[in-house]
């Protein structure tokens, strides 16, 4: 299931908090390398 669809509040509460942290790493990386509607959204979230 895309992380996006997930209903649970936010990535910490998916992942853990350094979990959480190494996604929003990665999100940022990615779309400054290639921009994408998809990356800000999963960062907004």
């Amino acid at each position: 299931m895309p992380m996006q669809d997930l209903t649970i509040s936010g990535p910490v509460a998916v992942f853990g908090d350094i979990d959480a942290t190494k996604l929003r790493s990665s999100l940022t990386l990615f779309e400054a390398v290639r921009p994408h509607a998809l990356f800000p959204a999963a960062l907004n979230r």
